[in-house]
């Protein structure tokens, strides 16, 4: 792949996307009173901790994600990786007035599954961003109707989709930082 197919399919990737939903999820999180908590693994994992930032700093919201090595490290240990974010989620105790913004590029992550299911059972507000099969593929039918936005990426290129993701995601801050600006 050149250099300028992978702009091209960016683009192409980014003209899919509804922006609708991404307009509501950032009037969800600017309306939200309560915490924000985001999760993905690898290179989603980096964007994640970077959002988290912008919307602490930039957006003055409540906003966490599990970045403390020890701590993932003893949940991982201790209850198995699968465990690492709905542990970190129970032990947080995610309600009805916290978002969850769960990003993977598969959709298929075990740990990232777990923990949509701990905030659907705790009646958190619910978003994800995936691409290849996405979440619907891999949750079961009663689960994901309890995701408010699914936002799905349409490519199997790990690149692409974290390009795309962490391009939404900004846009939302971007949103968010210009209206507090206002």
């Amino acid at each position: 792949m050149i250099i300028r197919d992978f702009i091209q399919d960016i683009i192409r990737l980014l003209e899919k996307i509804d922006l609708n939903f991404i307009y509501k999820i950032k009037d969800e999180i600017c309306n939200n009173r309560g915490r924000i908590f985001l999760i993905g693994n690898g290179g989603s994992c980096s964007i994640v901790e970077h959002i988290c930032n912008d919307l602490c700093k930039r957006c003055n919201k409540r906003a966490y994600t599990l970045s403390n090595t020890a701590l993932i490290t003893c949940y991982s240990n201790d209850y198995g990786y699968e465990h690492v974010y709905d542990t970190f989620l129970k032990n947080e105790q995610i309600n009805e007035n916290d978002i969850l913004i769960a990003i993977s590029s598969s959709g298929r992550s075990k740990n990232i599954l777990n923990a949509i299911d701990v905030a659907e059972k705790n009646i958190a507000t619910i978003f994800t961003i995936s691409g290849f099969d996405g979440f619907k593929v891999h949750l079961h039918q009663s689960q994901y109707e309890k995701i408010k936005y699914d936002i799905h990426i349409n490519s199997f290129n790990y690149g692409e989709v974290e390009m795309v993701t962490e391009i939404l995601l900004h846009s939302i801050v971007e949103h968010l930082a210009d209206q507090i600006s206002d």
